[in-house]
C-alpha cells in the first residue's frame, strides 16, 4: 500500500477512537531509510496528501527516536486523557492487565523530552510517557502502534481509577515476560503477516 494511503487508513482509525487524542496527534512510519509523518496540526479525519511528509533528518523527537529503534517501523504520539494525566503528574503506569503485558511488554515509563531516554524506554516496552507531554507507542507496523495506544490508554485509566480504592497490583515481571513472549511468538506473528500483506 502506498505510504500516504497507509497513514491515512490508520489516522482514520485513531480519529474514530471515543476519546480525544489532544491538539497534535501524529503518526510516524519508517519505510526503508525514510521516515514519514502526519504534519503537526493535520486533521486526522480528513487527511490529504499534503498532510503527510518526509520528516527524515528534521529536528522532531519522535522521528529521531523511530530512526533509533530496530525492529519497530511505526510510532504514534498523542495526548489521550488518562495517559496525559499520568504524564503530567510523572506517574508510571505499571503492567496490570494481560493485554498490556502482551502488547506493550512492560510498564509505561515517564521519560524526559530527549531522544536517548525515550528510545531506551521504547526498546524495553512498546509505550512510554513523555514528561508533561504525551503518550508514545510504537510497533512493527502502524496497526501494532495503534493497538498499543489503545491498550496504554486503557491501562492508564484502570490505574488511575483503581487508585481511588487502594490501587491496582502490578503483574509479576516473570508473568509479563511470559505473556509478551507468547504474544510475540504466536499471536503477533500471524497478525503481523496479515497486516504486512495489507500494507503492501
Amino acid at each position: 500500500m502506498e505510504t500516504f494511503e497507509l497513514i491515512r487508513k490508520f489516522a482514520a482509525v485513531l480519529a474514530d477512537l471515543p476519546y480525544s487524542l489532544g491538539d497534535i496527534p501524529r503518526l510516524f512510519l519508517k519505510r526503508e531509510d525514510k521516515i514519514y509523518a502526519t504534519m503537526a496540526g493535520a486533521d486526522l479525519t480528513r487527511l490529504a496528501p499534503f498532510d503527510v511528509g518526509d520528516v527524515t533528518g528534521l529536528d522532531i523527537l519522535e522521528a529521531a527516536v523511530l530512526k533509533e529503534l530496530k525492529g519497530r517501523d511505526a510510532l504514534v504520539s498523542v495526548r489521550s486523557p488518562y495517559a496525559s494525566i499520568c504524564a503530567d503528574s510523572g506517574r508510571e503506569v505499571p503492567v496490570i492487565l494481560d493485554d498490556m503485558a502482551q502488547i506493550i511488554g512492560g510498564p509505561l515509563k515517564v521519560v524526559p523530552h530527549q531522544v536517548r531516554p525515550l528510545a531506551r524506554a521504547l526498546r524495553k516496552a512498546d509505550g512510554a510517557l513523555v514528561e508533561r507531554e504525551s503518550l508514545i507507542t510504537c510497533g512493527r507496523s502502524l496497526y501494532e502502534a495503534c493497538v498499543a495506544l489503545t491498550v496504554a490508554e486503557k491501562s492508564a485509566e484502570v490505574v488511575l481509577k483503581a487508585s481511588v480504592i487502594g490501587g491496582a497490583r502490578a503483574l509479576a515481571p516473570s508473568v509479563v515476560r511470559k505473556e509478551r513472549r507468547f504474544y510475540e511468538e504466536k499471536y503477533s506473528k500471524a497478525e503481523k503477516e496479515r497486516h504486512d500483506d495489507e500494507e503492501r
